[in-house]
């Protein structure tokens, strides 16, 4: 069996994207707390590494949509050890930490138990139920994966608003399609 940390990003503004993370193993679905990146700027797993570059903005844009292996590693940055996810195209390090605003992220995931504007709190609090779900994986020998999602309404909203962010244009309303 495998874990599942599953990050649904519902809140975008041009200085940060909020998610909600949610523990699934098997039919155990429990809430986590929130989570804080950079801003989302339409990167998709899927994306060759030259699409993903051509919009990357380096220490200031999320990290692709998508599923990646996490294992935990001594960070030398933070002198612990932290989970650090597997194969992120395009990026480097990326790990799972403590940290409250945008400004304290290049690409990394800072959870939260309540949110605010472009930020989260309780960040510690949050780490240690980030850290007790690896380290019972761990003792189960289960392997964990992180999951990047957008719910879509509030993401097509954002895309519409900002296109010079997420690098789509706005999609047709019925008034631009209708005869006259």
């Amino acid at each position: 069996m495998s874990v599942l940390l599953v990050f649904s990003r519902r809140v975008f503004t041009p200085r940060s994207t909020i998610s909600h993370v949610r523990f699934e193993r098997g039919d155990e679905r429990r809430e986590v707390g929130v989570n804080l990146e950079d801003v989302d700027r339409g990167l998709d797993s899927r994306m060759t590494l030259e699409e993903i570059r051509a919009r990357k903005i380096h220490g200031r844009t999320a990290i692709p949509v998508g599923t990646f292996g996490a294992i935990v590693t001594h960070s030398p940055r933070f002198g612990v050890t932290l989970p650090l996810l597997l194969d992120v195209p395009g990026y480097q390090g990326v790990r799972i930490h403590a940290g409250n605003t945008a400004e304290d992220t290049e690409g990394c995931l800072l959870v939260g138990l309540r949110e605010g504007p472009d930020r989260v709190d309780e960040s510690r609090a949050a780490m240690l139920a980030v850290r007790a779900i690896f380290a019972a994986a761990a003792r189960a020998g289960e392997v964990v994966r992180v999951r990047i999602e957008r719910e879509a309404e509030p993401w097509a909203r954002f895309s519409a608003l900002h296109p010079e962010i997420t690098g789509y244009a706005a999609p047709a309303t019925g008034a631009e399609t209708r005869a006259p």
